[in-house]
């Protein structure tokens, strides 16, 4: 999640944009190969890639006056923070988006990870598609 987190970072301080879809479906973990010099064996290490940024706006950009051609609420809803997923939703920021990185985190993380959580699948039902 790191290198989500640094991508994210980069874009935001770099580029001036915020992704605005950031979900499971977004973040690719793509394995390398890695030499390691000290013990001369090679291992598997993780790495993340934050996709799709056709979504994605400028900070800050000035407000048009008409009407907007992308509503304010993008993105996977099962994902999208509390402030995105009321009933008047505000542009997305980028506590918006660390929520979503949270909610990322916990999906993967009970659906990938061994825990004593009697019914995963019924857990991520629950709480990520019964709003």
């Amino acid at each position: 999640m790191l290198t989500f987190y640094t991508a994210h970072k980069d874009a935001v301080t770099k580029a001036n944009v915020v992704h605005r879809d950031v979900s499971s479906g977004n973040i690719l973990i793509l394995p390398k190969v890695v030499y390691n010099k000290n013990t001369g064996k090679l291992r598997v290490a993780w790495k993340g890639l934050l996709a799709d940024w056709e979504l994605s706006k400028p900070i800050h950009e000035a407000e048009p006056l008409l009407r907007p051609l992308q509503p304010p609420r993008m993105g996977t809803w099962q994902f999208l923070s509390v402030g995105m997923l009321t009933e008047n939703p505000k542009t997305v920021e980028i506590p918006d988006e660390l929520e979503s990185y949270l909610h990322v985190l916990l999906y993967f993380s009970v659906r990938y990870l061994a825990s004593d959580c009697k019914d995963p699948a019924a857990f991520i039902e629950s709480y990520f598609d019964s709003y």
